[in-house]
């Protein structure tokens, strides 16, 4: 590593938890398209993106595919089905603590919807 070590220890630790600049807002995507999600931090010194098993599905960890990829905090599922809807949550953590936050994804097929409310 480069630099002096006010630098190291700056990028290390964290005054206070994560505070969301972007965050995942509720939405509605068509069977077939894609939809995005994103969530970023404006922490400091620099900003914090989640990795992409930071990103769950109804409380379960997404796992990357050619269909869901993940970059800078984007999460981007391409080719949506009606089983991609669901509630979809972001962690966001440094070494004070984390901050989480969540939305609903709704996916409208030719023959209606795939409802998915979180409780």
């Amino acid at each position: 590593m480069e630099g002096n070590i006010h630098d190291i220890i700056s990028t290390e630790i964290a005054s206070s938890p994560p505070e969301f600049r972007y965050y995942p807002a509720n939405l509605t995507g068509s069977e077939g398209g894609a939809i995005q999600l994103s969530c970023s931090s404006t922490a400091n010194p620099k900003y914090i993106y989640p990795k992409i098993s930071d990103w769950k599905k109804n409380g379960k960890p997404l796992v990357a595919s050619k269909r869901i990829t993940f970059a800078l905090g984007r999460l981007t599922i391409n080719n949506v089905i009606l089983e991609d809807s669901g509630n979809y949550s972001c962690t966001l953590e440094n070494t004070a603590g984390s901050s989480t936050r969540s939305a609903n994804v709704i996916v409208e097929g030719k023959y209606g919807s795939l409802w998915y409310f979180s409780i």
